[in-house]
């Protein structure tokens, strides 16, 4: 668990950063490879909801539906926030003592 906590806590901003840049470019190509490899992340911490909106935006990104992609898009910041607040202290946690 030390090591899945620990891979999102880095790699999950670097793909949502990556994501929110994509979107700003109109770059949906590379929305959707940034939304793909974020679903991946929470894919594997089973945070399912962040997962499902993921998927979402990448199938919207990919069928070049932007609207689709930018309506969907607050959802999964909300979700991402809600998961990484979960995470945050956990992995704080994990980091003490061993």
């Amino acid at each position: 668990i030390r090591e899945l906590v620990a891979l999102y806590c880095v790699h999950a901003p670097v793909r949502l950063a990556e994501l929110k840049r994509a979107l700003s470019a109109g770059d949906l190509a590379a929305a959707a490879e940034a939304s793909h490899a974020l679903t991946g992340s929470a894919a594997c911490i089973r945070a399912r909801f962040l997962a499902d909106l993921g998927r979402q935006v990448e199938t919207r990104a990919r069928a070049g539906d932007g609207d689709g992609v930018r309506e969907t898009f607050p959802a999964l910041e909300e979700a991402y926030r809600a998961v990484w607040d979960r995470l945050e202290p956990l992995a704080a946690a994990l980091e003490g003592p061993r």
